[in-house]
């Protein structure tokens, strides 16, 4: 599953995991959260055909979240996920990952009542489904 996958690579990267250790949360941050945080959600995904049928081909967008106590620190971890994702090409786990793009960063939204800050990153994943 391409969830588990981004999970695997953000917490597998020496640079996100100083920051965040394994606070990375699928669909949104748990309540009274700690910070630095992140949080990943899908947005969408497209399957791709042929004249034969399925090619297990998917692109899968998700907006991936840097949450912070301050905007600098916010924007770089918001760094650190865009150079490990960006132009990615792999196999996670069982999930092979053909390259995965950053088309979108921002806007920088500040949270009053929470005291936080979001860097919200699109991200899409070109990925082989089984």
């Amino acid at each position: 599953m391409i969830e588990e996958a981004i999970y695997s690579l953000l917490t597998g990267d020496a640079g996100i995991a100083a920051v965040v250790s394994t606070r990375v949360y699928p669909v949104t941050l748990p309540q009274n959260a700690v910070l630095p945080a992140i949080a990943f959600t899908r947005i969408s995904t497209s399957r791709a055909l042929t004249h034969d049928g399925s090619t297990q081909i998917a692109e899968s967008s998700f907006q991936i979240s840097c949450f912070h106590t301050n905007v600098k620190s916010a924007k770089t971890l918001a760094g650190l996920v865009r150079a490990k994702l960006h132009g990615y090409k792999g196999t996670v786990g069982s999930d092979v990952i053909q390259v995965t793009e950053v088309v979108d960063e921002g806007p920088d939204i500040w949270e009053p009542d929470l005291e936080e800050y979001q860097i919200p990153l699109e991200v899409v994943f070109s990925h082989k489904e089984s």
